[in-house]
């Protein structure tokens, strides 16, 4: 009985928020998630405009076309560990609504509770480890592709529109060996290297930052299956970096992510003048930007330059950074950055937390 309990408190749950059960440890640590590629400040939605459903079908996709464009996504997320240590169980989730003022698309980001890392150690990844990823507006077909019904998952104790694509995000690799742990291969979980090694200092009040781009990354896509039993069209990550084919059953190798970690009582402010329609971004002055062009690595801190004017939030003082902005302005759908300008190197000094610090570039 007791068991059963604790199994009922475990997993209850309302679809449109978190968990009831809460994790009751005091952490220096706090983990920020955010689905932008910027760190604040993010780029809007389509750039404002109202796109037509077809703008996003995949050129994989050849039987079925999608009537409406989704509107929610749900992200559901295990845990985290960083390297192999879990520093946050408690699971997480939102079933959101796509819009600019959505927590998760604004720059503001989800606050997760977690327990403390030890110390003295070196942690060079992060891995996130995903359950379930569902856009609405997916539709289920017969063998000939005609239009059967809308398609729902279970969620809990609810059925939601949508289709969970979480399981097609693998990464199909010829030579894996699935009696191997091979965790570059498989989004069970999914790894972001970070650029500079971190190391947790106890009682050092820290802000981990991730940063998983679900934001003006979409695409449509179809599966039929081989045994003429399933047909499905739904939405998912676009295939900006491993282009999906007709037929194709995974659509991995396009999840884009960064992390940016902080000392909350070191932040300022970095604010001026670049050229419209650009990112602006900084990495730390040993990391190399290459590591970000054409690539699923988003830089730690990144911006949206709307009208030549930039502000990026929780640059930490006593660090060196490289500040650029994107060469050319990219894509609507899908931020594949194929070049930076305009290097600087700045170092900022402790008299400069909390203020303001111009640069232009």
């Amino acid at each position: 009985m007791r068991f059963l309990l604790i199994a009922v408190l475990l997993f209850c749950f309302s679809c449109d928020g978190d968990p009831i059960f809460s994790n009751l440890d005091q952490s220096d640590i706090i983990i920020v998630f955010k689905a932008s590629y910027a760190s604040n400040d993010p780029r809007s939605w389509w750039d404002g405009a109202s796109p037509s459903a077809n703008s996003f079908i995949d050129d994989s996709a050849v039987n079925s076309v999608p009537e409406n464009l989704p509107d929610k996504v749900l992200i559901d997320i295990g845990e985290v560990r960083a390297n192999n240590d879990r520093f946050s169980i408690e699971r997480f989730y939102r079933n959101a609504d796509m819009t600019d003022d959505n927590e998760l698309f604004s720059g503001k980001g989800i606050t997760v509770p977690t327990s403390d890392l030890f110390p003295d150690k070196n942690y060079d990844t992060i891995k996130v480890f995903f359950r379930k990823l569902i856009y609405n507006q997916a539709s289920y077909y017969n063998h000939s592709w005609e239009y059967i019904d809308d398609n729902e998952e279970k969620f809990g104790n609810s059925d939601l529109p949508g289709y969970d694509s979480i399981h097609r995000l693998k990464y199909e690799q010829a030579d894996y060996d699935e009696d191997e742990d091979e965790v570059n291969n498989i989004v069970y979980p999914f790894v972001i290297d970070l650029p500079i090694p971190f190391e947790y200092k106890v009682g050092t009040k820290t802000i981990i930052e991730i940063r998983i781009n679900f934001k003006n990354s979409l695409k449509y896509y179809e599966y039929g299956d081989s045994d003429n039993e399933y047909y499905y069209g739904y939405y998912s990550l676009a295939d900006s970096f491993v282009n999906v084919v007709e037929g194709d059953f995974y659509i991995g190798g396009n999840i884009q992510a960064g992390v940016n970690i902080y000392e909350t009582e070191k932040t300022l402010i970095v604010k001026g003048s670049a050229p419209a329609g650009r990112y602006v971004v900084a990495i730390h002055e040993d990391d190399d930007i290459s590591n970000y062009i054409g690539t699923t690595l988003i830089p730690p801190l990144a911006t949206w330059c709307d009208d030549g004017s930039y502000k990026l939030n929780n640059i930490e003082s006593g660090k060196r950074y490289k500040f650029y902005y994107s060469s050319t302005t990219p894509p609507v759908n899908g931020v594949n950055i194929d070049g930076f300008s305009g290097e600087k190197i700045v170092e900022f000094e402790e008299s400069d937390i909390n203020t303001e610090v111009e640069l232009n570039l």
